[in-house]
């Protein structure tokens, strides 16, 4: 399985998103290079995605991003450090 299809998986499970809306997203906005996962034992369990967003500031345009899909498989949950 591509890590995008094992992220799309892990979202499905957390998100009650219709699947016309993340396929949208994974189509649109997901790409393996802005995406940052999480794994254990070899699976994906946590996944988020970085979405570039040029930021206007004092006339100039900064490169940020912002945080898109944060979520962590429900049996890894509330495990603190």
């Amino acid at each position: 399985m591509t890590t995008k299809n094992e992220v799309k998986a892990l979202w499905k499970l957390c998100f009650t998103d219709s699947d016309e809306f993340t396929d949208l997203y994974f189509k649109m906005r997901y790409k393996d290079e802005i995406n940052r996962v999480v794994r254990e034992d070899g699976k994906i369990v946590s996944a988020l995605q970085t979405i570039p967003y040029p930021m206007t500031f004092c006339g100039g345009v900064i490169p940020t991003s912002y945080i898109s899909g944060a979520c962590t498989h429900p049996d890894y949950r509330e495990h603190g450090a």
